[in-house]
């Protein structure tokens, strides 16, 4: 019995030290990614604060005006005219700079029956989720499941390397970023995220489709094809059939696809 005994408190022993190991290690890979995390934000706030609201970009309202020259689908915004209107998947939508905030928001007008809520993550939501990356969410699951069945969606949030608040309800679509943008690419980058957020909480199954038109040709001068980003205004340009982004005819087919994020078309017009 005595044998039996120690051998019973040696397991015990052994698998309250093996448990302890696994949760320091666990911890100091949990450290390391937030740490690497931390560094990458750090870095993005260095480079911020060496502009000033009128530094190297520009006057938020000037990249706007910069981006509405590029993309004529969007137009002024209301009020002082620094930011911008749009309509996308037949919602309405605007984008207005707030002190150091990017809000963009979308009038859903009841179109989505359940609500959620995503945000970075807390310190408490990285521990509880042994990871860095784990977004902060409240809500419905099956609309996160819905948003975030294709896992580009979460990787272009983290990518974009700052702190944002988005929620969803039957009403209104919220998207705030708790920062300026740098220049017109980078605001072209949170607006087509937006665009691809709020087509991907409004229904399954069909993709719904943003009201954008073409770049009338004599603007292609100072565009750009966004896969080998020459000139728009050299070579034959196509444009895709869903979102009407233009392309240089070879771009398309070295692609096989439209380069929008989540636009996938294939088809296209000369």
């Amino acid at each position: 019995m005595k044998a039996i005994g120690g051998e019973v408190l040696t397991f015990l022993v052994l698998a309250f030290l093996a448990g302890v190991i696994t949760g320091v290690v666990g911890m100091l890979r949990l450290l390391v990614r937030m740490a690497d995390r931390g560094a990458q934000q750090a870095l993005r706030a260095a480079a911020s604060s060496t502009r000033s609201l009128f530094g190297p970009g520009g006057h938020p309202g000037d990249i706007a005006r910069r981006l509405r020259e590029r993309h004529p689908e969007l137009s002024q915004g209301p009020g002082n005219g620094s930011g911008l209107s749009f309509q996308c998947s037949g919602c309405p939508g605007r984008l207005d700079f707030i002190l150091d905030l990017t809000e963009i928001r979308f009038e859903l007008n009841g179109r989505l029956k359940e609500h959620i809520e995503v945000s970075t993550p807390s310190f408490i939501t990285q521990l509880a989720e042994d990871d860095p990356n784990a977004f902060r969410v409240r809500g419905s699951q099956s609309l996160y499941r819905q948003v975030f069945k294709d896992p580009a969606m979460a990787a272009m949030l983290r990518g974009w390397s700052v702190t944002f608040e988005w929620k969803a309800q039957p009403t209104e679509f919220f998207l705030q970023l708790r920062d300026l943008p740098r220049n017109e690419e980078e605001l072209w980058r949170w607006l087509k995220g937006s665009f691809a957020l709020l087509q991907a909480v409004l229904g399954t199954g069909s993709r719904p489709e943003a009201r954008i038109t073409r770049i009338p040709p004599a603007q292609l001068e100072g565009s750009t094809c966004q896969v080998c980003g020459g000139s728009l205004g050299q070579g034959v340009v196509v444009y895709g059939v869903r979102c009407a982004t233009p392309h240089h005819d070879d771009c398309w087919a070295y692609a096989g696809e439209c380069s929008t994020f989540a636009c996938q078309e294939r088809r296209f017009t000369r």
